[in-house]
């Protein structure tokens, strides 16, 4: 639940900067559907983790050291890394 609630956490800052971009610079559009998103998203959290947690307990092992740890989203954008095989080896 920590991880989920680590990332969920971010993902609504990051989503609440890019709203309030939109509506400063005029997009209303685009603002009212990141509101939209997120309302349509937390109406079904509690369905989506009960979906997760019955896929959890289906997993015996996965191979966590595939997983990519850092955010593709900073690397991209802010540190320019334009490929996949760009990001830093150490994350994984």
């Amino acid at each position: 639940p920590g991880y989920l609630f680590r990332k969920l956490l971010l993902r609504g800052v990051l989503d609440g900067l890019a709203g309030l971009k939109f509506l400063f610079s005029g997009d209303i559009m685009h603002f009212f559907a990141v509101i939209r998103a997120h309302f349509s998203y937390y109406s079904q959290l509690g369905k989506t983790i009960n979906k997760r947690n019955a896929i959890k307990k289906k997993v015996v092992r996965y191979a966590s050291h595939c997983i990519y740890r850092g955010s593709v989203v900073w690397q991209y954008f802010i540190l320019g890394k334009k490929k996949f095989s760009a990001l830093n080896e150490q994350l994984f």
